[in-house]
Formats: structure tokens, sequence, C-alpha cells
């Protein structure tokens, strides 16, 4: 039986999907095995094995899970203050992993949040909502690895003949997907020239482009969950008064289909800031849910080539049929565990 998927408001249709880059080596590995710790050795020396453990449970949490200095993808360009472009990480404690198995945390994005806060030290005491969300899936991937090493065992159901198989991934090879930031850009918003609009209209027509942080995403799917509750309740009102259930199936395939483009149009809304140097709300509104299909895919052709982060997009072989499929790399309730 697959394990469940946790839900972590990271939207796979919201995030940009990008490109290995040619050639690039790992930009960080973790190693499968642990090391020798230098500063417990010497703490213990000429110490019984009682005296030993009492001083290990006095010791600083700093000796007994230590920080690691780790460069994110965007080099901390797009923060202020943040001049090195490293963020401080430790493994996770007990009491950070038990907030995992509190399911309105995790659904709530609770229990990601209070890993960060516990495992990263960010500049200025920053929010990690605020993180861009290509730096906040990277720092997880790395934080786990640190915790529980790089092996991943995940169960995957395969699209063509729906059989259900394990497999074992070494997130090691996600470095190897890590999209640096391309400091040709400059500052945000980035211009980016609508295609269609320009061509019909005679004029350069351009939106001025953010990228997208935590919060952002974190907004789109309150906002999801909020209105799918209210559909949910209104399906359930709707039922009382007919017979039979395929009309329900009829209306959640529906609603379905809206919460998607909801997302879809969210994202756009959150990302692009201007439209020609007007600022208004309600105008970039209008030019999204209006966007002709060769302007949505220029704008998302950026988002794909220049956002830093990693790609977390794996191909896996069903051992039934043997058939290869791409798909997310899921987050699991095995991802916060050791792989047996």
């Amino acid at each position: 039986m697959a394990e469940e998927e946790i839900e972590l408001d990271i939207d796979s249709e919201t995030i940009p999907r990008a490109a290995r880059p040619e050639g690039q080596e790992n930009a960080v590995r973790v190693d499968q095995e642990e090391k020798v710790n230098q500063e417990i050795v010497d703490l213990g020396k000429e110490m019984t094995d009682d005296e030993f453990i009492r001083a290990l449970a006095d010791a600083p949490d700093e000796m007994i899970i230590p920080w690691e200095d780790v460069p994110i993808p965007s080099d901390g360009i797009y923060y202020e203050g943040w001049t090195n472009g490293t963020v401080r990480c430790r493994a996770m404690t007990q009491s950070v992993e038990k907030g995992f198995a509190n399911r309105r945390l995790v659904q709530s994005g609770g229990a990601i949040d209070k890993m960060f806060q516990a495992c990263c030290e960010l500049p200025g005491g920053w929010d990690p909502q605020n993180l861009l969300i290509g730096d906040r899936t990277f720092l997880l991937y790395y934080i786990r690895g640190l915790t529980f090493g790089n092996l991943y065992k995940f169960i995957a159901t395969c699209p063509a003949c729906q059989a259900e198989s394990q497999h074992t991934y070494d997130m090691n090879e996600l470095y190897s997907t890590v999209i640096p930031v391309s400091k040709d850009l400059g500052d945000e918003p980035f211009k980016v020239v609508l295609p269609h609009l320009t061509a019909t209209s005679g004029r350069e027509i351009w939106v001025g482009l953010r990228f997208l942080r935590q919060s952002d995403i974190s907004d789109i799917m309150s906002k999801r969950r909020f209105n799918k509750k209210l559909s949910g309740n209104s399906v359930r009102s709707g039922n009382t008064r007919r017979r039979g259930r395929a009309p329900q199936r009829q209306a959640n395939t529906d609603q379905q289909k809206t919460q998607a483009e909801m997302v879809l149009d969210s994202s756009l809304e959150k990302t692009i800031v201007c439209v020609n140097n007007d600022k208004d709300p309600m105008l970039i509104s209008k030019f999204v849910q209006r966007m002709h299909s060769r302007d949505n895919a220029a704008i998302r052709d950026f988002l794909m080539q220049y956002t830093p982060g990693i790609d977390t997009t794996v191909t896996v072989e069903c051992q039934e049929c043997q058939n290869e499929a791409t798909m997310e790399l899921p987050i699991t309730d095995g991802f916060f565990r050791t792989a047996d």
C-alpha cells in the first residue's frame, strides 16, 4: 500500500521547472556514513564511560548537532542585507521530528516552518516564509540529508499498469540539478516582453516579474483549501436534494478543474508586479485572465530558465511492466525517517 503523500504548501503547478545545467558539478553532497566528531572525542579524553555520558548530556547543542554553512542557489541576491549567500544548517532533533507526527501541523505547513526555525539560522532573523521557493526546497532536501542520510525510499504507482513498487533514490542526484542565480539579470522586477500582444498591437508590451516566495505559495494554497472547503459544503448540500452518485462525481470533477486553473492564475498574479510600469492589481488580474498562450509561455519559459533552485523531477521504472515515468519526487511519511 502506498505511503500517504504529505502536502507541504509546495504545489508542482506553481513552481517553475528548472532545466539541468550542462556539466555542472554537484553543489552539495551529503555523506551517507557518519563521521567522527573530534570535538566530542576530545571531550571524552581521560573520562570513564559514566563521566563521558554525563558530559555529553551537559554539552552544548552545537557540539552534539553541529552547524554547517550551506550556500543557497540564489546566493542571497534577492534578500535585503544577505551578503554572503549562505545559511547555517543542522540536522533535526527529536523535538523537531515530533512535529511531523502532527497531521494538522504538516498540512498547514507549520511543521516545515518549525523545522526551518530550529534547523536554519537565517540572516537578521529572517522568516523562513520569505525564502524564495527554490532556496526553501533546496534547504528542505539538504536538512533531510543531514538528518537521515542521502538515501530515500518511497512507493510510486505506475501510470501504465497501476502497480505499486518501492524505489530507493539517492538524493545527492538532486544537487547536480542546482540552478544557480544569474547575476546578469539585475534586480527584480525583470522585464519580459509579451510576444503576442507586442506583435498584434504594434508596440512593445511587457511585464515586470519577481520570483515567488514561500509566503506567496502559502497564500495561494490557503485560498485553495478555503475554496475547496466552501465547494465541498456546496456539493454536500446540493446532493441532499439529489439521488444517485453521478451528479456528485461530475461536480467534483468540475471543481477540481476550477481549482487547478485558480492555482495557475494565482501564481502568475503573484509573479507579475507590473504591466508596462502599471502596478494596478486589478489591471494585472485582467491581463492574467485574458493572457494569450504565447505570452503565458514566454513568462513561464523565463521562470524555468532563471529561477534559482533545484529540479525535483525523477524518472522511475515500474518493476512490473518496466514502464518508465517522470514524476515529482514524492514527499511521503518516509521522507522523514532513515531508509532501512
